[in-house]
């Protein structure tokens, strides 16, 4: 009994040990399966990923393509300035007629031809049409001016730009450009291309000799290649017309100055006496004055030989800024006449010296080799007073006194770290050799030094043009006084100073006499500039 209990036990056992082992066989296959899933469905995520991101690379270097394609076809588009009929019509002052063009006669006579053919092309046989004309001459006598005015006698697009814009670093822009221009042009027929120094990119090529020829550029080679197949393949009969203006014709290239391109070579030279006159007589009648124009345009017309038309322009000043400038230079006379150490005063001008110089102080130049901090100090006193006397009139500054500036800021770093007249930097001297301090990044002194000598440059500037303005407000009726003489005459000299405020307080300077002579222009500028404080 208890044997067979013992083998049941057995076969039970044995039994369940083959049912746990098909378990284990169901389970492994179970976990085999589900590591065969999961990897598949890894497998299948992967490569989902990378394609999303190959798709995602792909539109994205596609898109900077597409964007460095489209920035590079900008590059590529020519930069011109359109000015047309609708342009007119908002703007009327950019509509410049021919009777604008003061003087010019001959070349006004010889362009009015493509004027006529812009306006009623069908006069024109095949011989004639005319395909360009090249505006010859030097700076400022007209030559765009001219080219504006083409444009709007015959009502025409003008496509102007300059010969620079095609000059680029990267290679086959500047030919890209020209070629963008002239298709531009022929969109809008009938118009006028014209180019503005021409010579940026007509320049003789490397083949040819001479001056100005470039050397080994290729890129300005295709650029200017371009320029000449878009002329020579330009259908006249479009209504295209190229207009270009160089003040260096010597250093053009051959093949570019030849008939077929540019057909006409019309030379605008300086004005001549006749349109001197007719120049000023235009600009003068635009500012109130005591006389007719004409009063005033001959005499300036024989005194201004070599001006150019914007020369002459500029030197037409407002009565407003007259009066600046009278005060301005008064301000320097009067403060100059009244300190003990100043130069003796020649004369005082408003009359314009250049463009920039509007008036000038004169002083009787000394030989001093040594000089005091108090003739240092007078000096910038007299300097800054051409400031004062504009803030105490007016009380307000200008630009005139820029140059005045320049003076007493060098002679007050000069006293500070060439003399060793600061008390408190003491007695050293930083001077560098000429030429150098400018460009010189090494100091030799410290930071906290330098500091102070700027603090003490400073302090010096300030208060000589507090004791300018002292001077001046004391003295407001001598001021005045000058002032209106000045504005009469346009030129006082030391007598005339001495008749209106009396002689100088600290004993009669030695002057030298004063003797009128024609002089060349060069010469008498640099006579002028000596020892004179201008605006």
């Amino acid at each position: 009994m208890h044997v067979e209990w013992s083998g049941l036990l057995a076969l039970s056992r044995f039994v369940a040990c083959s049912n746990d082992r098909e378990d284990d066989k169901e389970n492994e296959q179970e976990r085999r399966e589900s590591l065969h899933k999961n990897e598949n469905n890894m497998r299948t995520h992967t490569l989902f990923c990378m394609r999303s991101l190959g798709w995602r690379h792909t539109l994205y270097w596609v898109s900077v393509e597409r964007r460095a394609n489209l920035a590079l076809d900008s590059l590529r588009k020519a930069k011109f300035r359109v000015v047309d009929s609708t342009t007119y019509q908002i703007n009327e002052n950019l509509k410049i007629k021919f009777s604008d063009v003061v003087g010019l006669k001959e070349a006004k006579i010889e362009i009015k031809e493509f004027v006529d053919y812009l306006k009623v092309p069908e006069k024109f046989t095949v011989r004639q049409l005319p395909k360009g004309a090249l505006l010859l001459g030097p700076p400022g006598c007209g030559k765009t001016l001219l080219a504006k005015a083409v444009a709007s006698e015959a009502n025409v697009p003008f496509l102007a730009t300059n010969g620079t814009e095609f000059v680029e670093m990267i290679g086959g822009l500047g030919a890209a450009r020209v070629r963008d221009l002239f298709k531009e042009a022929k969109r809008r027929a009938p118009c006028m291309i014209y180019i503005d120094e021409i010579d940026a990119i007509g320049r003789r090529r490397s083949g040819e000799s001479g001056e100005g020829a470039q050397v080994g550029n290729s890129e300005h080679e295709h650029t200017l290649n371009q320029l000449l197949v878009e002329m020579d393949g330009m259908d006249s009969s479009k209504g295209v017309v190229v207009l270009a203006s160089t003040n260096r014709a010597d250093i053009l290239d051959k093949a570019l100055l030849r008939r077929g391109r540019f057909d006409r070579h019309i030379d605008i030279d300086l004005p001549t006496l006749a349109e001197r006159e007719e120049i000023f007589d235009y600009y003068l009648r635009k500012v109130k004055l005591a006389k007719e124009p004409s009063s005033y345009s001959k005499i300036l017309a024989k005194l201004t030989p070599g001006f150019s038309g914007p020369e002459k322009r500029s030197s037409t000043v407002s009565p407003e800024e007259k009066e600046v400038v009278a005060y301005h230079e008064c301000g320097h006379a009067l403060v100059g006449w009244l300190l003990k150490h100043t130069n003796a005063l020649l004369k005082v001008t408003i009359v314009p010296r250049t463009s920039t110089a509007l008036g000038f102080a004169q002083y009787d130049p000394q030989d001093k080799k040594l000089y005091s901090q108090d003739d240092l100090s007078d000096r910038m006193c007299m300097a800054l007073a051409g400031r004062a006397a504009e803030n105490v009139v007016f009380n307000r500054i200008t630009t005139g006194a820029d140059n005045d500036l320049k003076k007493v800021t060098k002679i007050a770093y000069d006293q500070v770290k060439h003399y060793g007249m600061s008390p408190a930097v003491g007695p050293l001297s930083f001077a560098r050799p000429p030429g150098e301090e400018e460009y010189a990044f090494d100091k030799p002194f410290s930071k906290s030094l330098g500091n102070l000598i700027d603090k003490e440059a400073s302090a010096l500037v300030m208060t000589a043009y507090r004791r300018a303005e002292q001077i001046l407000k004391a003295n407001r009726d001598k001021l005045d006084l000058l002032a209106k003489s000045l504005l009469k005459k346009e030129t006082l000299t030391y007598d005339e100073v001495c008749q209106l405020i009396g002689p100088p307080p600290h004993g009669a300077k030695k002057t030298t006499e004063l003797i009128d002579l024609e002089l060349p222009r060069p010469i008498e500028d640099e006579g002028a500039s000596t020892d004179s404080n201008d605006v």
